[in-house]
């Protein structure tokens, strides 16, 4: 029922109009020109809205013009307070709605995001754009402090661009994305303020018949009562239940013989739902799974109306509403189902979406239990192989000891034997060598990475370790934890040991540390000869260098495990500079030094 007209003393007046700021216009623009509420008088005041906007040149005249054309207006705006509080406009002649983003989504969604410290900005293509953002920066700042972020509503009109979103971030600083709304919604909320307008109105005219303002008010109760109703929709995760649910609010608001829904996907009827599964009531959309949707741009019956359940120009399903009686009543219920239809086709693409990230997070979850026992098994097959490496090394070294004993003693009795058998001596003791390598090498990898504590781990190694007098120590590093091996602190003593080692005539030793970019860079620097530029890499390998040469080889190895980098890049002659650093992620800030 279409009641937008009365007539007033031979003259066609509209009963309410709506006056909206240029802004939200350009958001609002195809519900309102050609949209279920284009039948209403829309005025535009050319600015937008920034501090006190019933001010700004224009807003009079525009009122002015929609006094003349109706006897009630709602005034809508991008951001300003509840317009009932608008000075110079009697209460009565004032639609009170909301504003701004609460025209669009629900009010426990916004409330959502404000809670998060985000704020909704309506795109705009005006010049005034930077003045705008402007007054919103400081706006901010004068008030409660810069948003945590910028929500750009998207409901389809293009308003939003490119060129928008970079002007927001530029000018304030504050990251900005776009959040899809639509305007089914607004549709819905603003059509039934007005017609709720047009029944406080039809009580105040005497003229309107009596037929005429129960119509009014049954159709302002079903859309009260469908607004009401839509809030057991929202909050629905599952798609058989938002059907159930919106298959009892038909049955609840138009009393039909049968209701049958069809889920729709990708063109083809996906499953089919009816509120009387054995009614003998027909309806061209009761196919059979994987048919492809019917045309349903004609309802044969005349006392039922079939309509698509769509959201975003995707149709997820469609609703066949049949045996309501008369053509009037039937045309009254469907304009009552189509203000909250839109709205139920988004709560159905939700619950779908919601269906999706359970299934990709239950497979996540399901992968990760996986992975999980795999870590196990291989963290209990180390184990053994460690407990059979260590036996095995335990009885080599008793037999290295035995064959030492027997070759020392035959030298002594034999000395003439002596430099015959050194190179056995030389052997036995590199293969020593190499087994106490192991017995260091094999912790590696065995326990997951853990966060260890830097600065903790350099000063354990000058309190563990004994090292030469006469080097001026200077430690310089910030409380900082490292993820990494549990063998990261024999890495640092190796490094440092090495430099004790090597460094001819050092007298300095200096350990700094400070963040890079994104990263951590610690250094270990010494005074001593330094490393020429073609053994830089070389240190690294295994076998290289004095004595066994694995002090270094084992420190990249250790590093390595958990994507840490160490490289030399000191100058030869001014000592050697060991940078290591530690990715993104695997540091973090525990505090002041």
């Amino acid at each position: 029922m279409k009641l937008r007209r009365t007539e007033d003393r031979g003259r066609g007046t509209v009963t309410a109009g709506v006056m909206v700021c240029q802004r939200l216009y350009e958001s609002l623009e195809p519900a309102l020109s050609c949209g279920r509420l284009s039948g209403f008088p829309v005025e535009i005041w050319p600015r937008q809205c920034s501090g006190d906007c019933i001010n700004i040149p224009g807003f009079d005249e525009a009122a002015s013009r929609l006094s003349q054309k109706c006897s009630r207006f709602c005034v809508l705006t991008c951001s300003c307070p509840d317009n009932s509080s608008f000075p110079d406009y009697p209460g009565e002649r004032l639609i009170a709605t909301r504003q701004g983003a609460e025209l669009l989504l629900p009010l426990d969604i916004i409330s959502e995001k404000q809670s998060a410290g985000e704020i909704f900005l309506f795109p705009s293509k005006s010049p005034e754009n930077k003045e705008y953002l402007s007054f919103l920066q400081d706006s901010c700042k004068n008030s409660t402090g810069l948003p945590s972020g910028i929500i750009i509503p998207d409901t389809g009109a293009g308003a939003v661009t490119e060129e928008f979103i970079r002007e927001i971030e530029n000018i304030t600083d504050i990251p900005a994305q776009v959040e899809k709304t639509g305007l089914d919604f607004f549709e819905s909320y603003l059509g039934s303020r007005l017609y709720e307008t047009g029944y406080d109105l039809a009580g105040l005219e005497v003229e309107r018949s009596v037929i005429e303002k129960g119509g009014l008010k049954k159709e302002l109760s079903d859309s009260l009562m469908a607004m009401d109703m839509l809030g057991l929709l929202v909050g629905l995760k599952d798609e058989e239940n938002v059907i159930e649910t919106t298959i009892e609010l038909i049955s609840t608001l138009c009393s039909p013989e049968q209701v049958v829904y069809a889920g729709v996907r990708n063109n083809r009827i996906e499953s089919v739902f009816k509120l009387k599964p054995k009614s003998e009531v027909t309806s061209c959309i009761d196919l059979p799974p994987g048919s492809k949707v019917p045309d349903i741009s004609e309802n044969p019956s005349g006392d039922g109306f079939v309509l698509p359940v769509s959201v975003w120009g995707e149709i997820v399903g469609l609703l066949s509403v049949e045996g309501i009686g008369s053509c009037a009543r039937t045309e009254s219920h469907k304009n009552t189902v189509l203000l909250f239809l839109p709205l139920c086709g988004l709560v159905v693409k939700n619950a779908r979406n919601y269906y999706e990230l359970e299934a990709a997070l239950y497979e996540r979850d399901e992968e990760i239990e996986l992975r999980k026992q795999a870590e196990e098994g291989l963290s209990g097959a180390i184990r053994k192989l460690n407990l059979l490496s260590g036996v095995t090394r335990h009885d080599i070294l008793n037999q290295i000891i035995i064959a030492n004993y027997y070759l020392e003693t035959a030298i002594e009795d034999s000395p003439e034997w002596g430099e015959t058998l050194s190179p056995v001596k030389k052997s036995i003791d590199e293969i020593h060598r190499q087994i106490e390598f192991t017995k260091n090498y094999q912790d590696l990898g065995v326990s997951p990475p853990s966060w260890q504590n830097a600065p903790g781990l350099i000063r354990r190694c000058f309190d563990e370790r004994v090292y030469p007098a006469g080097v001026e120590v200077a430690i310089d590093l910030p409380e900082t934890e490292f993820l990494a091996d549990a063998m990261l602190g024999k890495a640092f003593c190796n490094v440092i040991s090495n430099a004790y080692n090597h460094a001819e005539g050092m007298k300095h030793l200096k350990i700094t540390g400070r963040p890079v970019d994104d990263s951590f860079l610690l250094t270990i620097a010494d005074d001593g000869e330094g490393v020429p530029e073609d053994k830089k890499e070389l240190i690294f390998r295994r076998g290289h260098g004095k004595n066994h040469g694995y002090g270094l080889f084992l420190v990249k190895e250790i590093l390595g495990l958990t994507g840490i980098i160490i490289r030399e890049t000191g100058m030869f002659g001014d000592g050697a500079v060991f940078e290591i650093v530690i990715p993104p992620g695997s540091w973090r800030n525990t505090g002041a030094v």
